[in-house]
């Protein structure tokens, strides 16, 4: 953003034909210029005043300070609308053209918007009897156009084959995101779905914070970072930015994928990992908020969190020390947060329901954070939400709520469906919401357009 100090907004309407006109007006001795296309339709343009006559107007004020403003031609207007300092927007990229890209994601039809916001499961051992991918899961994504896709087992054999299939934009032009797990680790402690000898080089995150500066936690992620884009990702599901407990308690998750349990220097290995990401062009995701490092829970019930207050008091301090805006997206967690007041879900941050599918703290944890990336739900299918209802209700709900990708690993569905049937059922259940007024189609919209921009796309230009 760039810093006026001019004085004036001067808002210009053109509604007839024409070429070039220049209109300088004089307030208290100062003048107002500014060249103006005309077009064929209406257009409205805002200007600003200007302490001195501009010279390049094509018309020239006279030397004395109490000249008027030229006549103007017909239809045009010029409204005087504020004299206080303002703040001007840079100019817009082809990607960030205000209105057009808006119009562009409305224009839409609501299931190919729905679908955009979709991340489905590819089983990674599928590879191995089917090379290039299994054909119906591609003819479905191709299908309904959804927008993302996360590999979620170690099976891949020849990755740039494997997955280069869906970064065929011929093929696949809707498929905005390729993304996978990667937190490093060995043994049981790994988590990498790749497994290439560069991402097979990071340890796990407790060992990188105790055993190197950010500096080299940079430096070793690079190559590892390159090999996930090599093999065709886009996205890695990582690095956790889950604090450790501040007391006694245990890291529920694994203290090996943890960085520590001070904000501060957590928040300095994620900007080393972030940087990382950034130079070799991976768009990194930061899990799992809010307050996953001290979540409590069972298999078959939503984990519990602190309470809001001592949550801003340590896990989500990480973002003071990130500074703003934060340069990755968020994956929002499965948790229950603590109400303030025992045993009264009023006092509850996200109101007794879990974080991912309260508005609440989404657009709390977006706005107050200043999120640059888009908002991605954890495992929808996990068993601790099955009480929530089926796993296409769950996944409407966290598009109701302002998740921007929705993906599930797993169904805890009775009588599980069909990938096919599984996506149709999502697409129909948001849209009985939508008919409903539960879902807001600019929420919807909002996320459409993030998932388009943070990827570099522009959404005007989609098949």
């Amino acid at each position: 953003m760039k810093e006026s100090t001019q004085k004036k907004i001067i808002a210009v309407s053109l509604t007839s034909a024409g070429a070039l006109w220049a209109e300088q007006v004089l307030n208290d001795g100062e003048y107002f210029s500014g060249v103006v296309t005309a077009a064929t339709t209406g257009i409205e343009r805002l200007y600003d005043g200007v302490n001195t006559p501009d010279q390049s107007a094509t018309a020239e004020p006279s030397e004395s300070p109490t000249q008027v403003a030229p006549s103007t031609p017909d239809n045009f207007s010029i409204d005087i609308l504020d004299d206080s300092t303002v703040t001007q927007p840079a100019e817009p990229s082809p990607t960030t053209n205000v209105g057009r890209d808006e119009q562009c994601v409305a224009d839409m039809s609501i299931q190919d918007r729905i679908a955009n916001l979709l991340v489905v499961p590819i089983d990674g051992n599928d590879y191995a009897t089917k090379p290039g991918g299994p054909e119906e899961t591609a003819e479905i994504l191709k299908r309904y156009k959804i927008g993302g896709v996360i590999i979620t087992t170690n099976g891949i054999k020849n990755p740039q084959k494997e997955i280069g299939t869906y970064t065929d934009k011929k093929a696949f032009p809707d498929i905005q995101e390729i993304m996978t797990d990667f937190e490093g680790g060995s043994g049981k402690q790994r988590i990498d779905r790749l497994q290439s000898a560069e991402t097979a080089k990071v340890p796990t995150q407790s060992d990188v914070a105790n055993t190197m500066t950010p500096e080299e936690a940079t430096r070793l992620l690079r190559p590892a970072y390159q090999s996930l884009v090599d093999a065709g990702f886009t996205t890695v599901l990582g690095p956790v930015a889950d604090v450790a407990p501040a007391d006694d308690r245990p890291v529920e998750i694994g203290e090996y994928r943890v960085f520590g349990d001070d904000p501060k220097i957590v928040a300095e290995y994620l900007q080393a990992y972030v940087k990382a990401a950034e130079s070799v062009g991976i768009n990194p995701v930061f899990k799992h908020i809010p307050g996953g490092g001290h979540m409590a829970h069972t298999d078959y019930e939503p984990g519990v969190v602190d309470p809001k207050s001592a949550l801003l008091a340590h896990d989500l301090q990480i973002f003071k020390h990130l500074g703003s805006p934060v340069k990755a997206g968020i994956m929002v967690n499965s948790a229950v947060i603590s109400p303030e007041t025992a045993d009264d879900k009023a006092t509850s941050w996200s109101g007794g329901e879990p974080a991912v599918l309260s508005s609440t703290v989404i657009k709390n944890l977006v706005n107050d954070y200043d999120i640059e990336g888009p908002v991605y739900s954890d495992d929808l299918g996990t068993p601790a939400l099955k009480a929530k209802g089926s796993l296409a209700e769950i996944a409407a709900r966290a598009i109701e709520a302002g998740v921007s990708r929705v993906l599930w690993l797993q169904n805890q569905d009775p009588n599980p469906l069909s990938l096919d049937a599984q996506i149709k059922a999502i697409i129909e259940e948001s849209k009985k919401r939508i008919d409903s007024g539960s879902l807001s189609t600019d929420v919807m919209n909002t996320n459409v357009l993030m998932n388009y921009r943070s990827m570099g796309l522009d959404p005007c230009g989609r098949q």
